[in-house]
C-alpha cells in the first residue's frame, strides 16, 4: 500500500516589504509632482508682488509687463483752472522702464534658495509681499 502524503506548500509572500516599497514609490511620485508644481509656480510672479503699485502676482513675466504698460500707458487727466486736460504719457515723453522693474522683481523673487522656497511651498506658507518702485524715463 502506498501512502501519498500531500506536502502542503506555503508560499511566503513578503507583504510588508511589498507594501513598504509601494509606499516609497508613492512618496517619490508625490515628491516629483510637488517639485514640478513648485517649478511652474516659481516661473510666475509671486503672490503679493506689486510693480509701481500695480498688482502682478501670479502673472507670467510677459503678462506683468503688459499690465504695467497698460496702466502707465493710459492717458492722465489733469485739472487746470476748471479745465480738464488729458495727457498721453507718450506726448509728454514719459516711458515706463518695465524691463528694469521686472529684472528687480526677478532678483527679489529668486533671493532665497530653491529648497527653502520649496519647503515653504509644501507647507503653504504665504510669501512676503514684494514692492518694486516705479522707474520711468
Amino acid at each position: 500500500m502506498m501512502t501519498t502524503s500531500r506536502a502542503t506548500r506555503r508560499v511566503n509572500i513578503p507583504v510588508l516589504e511589498i507594501v513598504g516599497l509601494l509606499m516609497i514609490l508613492a512618496s517619490i511620485l508625490i515628491l516629483v509632482g510637488q517639485l514640478s508644481r513648485f517649478s511652474v509656480a516659481r516661473q510666475r510672479m509671486p503672490n503679493g508682488l506689486e510693480l509701481a503699485q500695480v498688482s502682478v502676482g501670479g502673472l507670467s513675466r510677459a503678462e506683468a509687463q503688459a499690465r504695467l504698460e497698460q496702466v502707465y500707458g493710459a492717458p492722465v487727466s489733469v485739472m487746470y483752472q476748471d479745465q480738464e486736460i488729458r495727457l498721453s504719457p507718450s506726448e509728454v515723453g514719459l516711458r515706463v522702464n518695465s524691463e528694469a522693474m521686472l529684472s528687480r522683481a526677478d532678483e527679489l523673487r529668486t533671493e532665497g534658495t530653491f529648497w527653502s522656497g520649496f519647503w515653504n511651498f509644501l507647507w503653504g506658507r504665504q510669501e512676503e509681499p514684494i514692492e518694486v518702485d516705479l522707474q520711468v524715463e
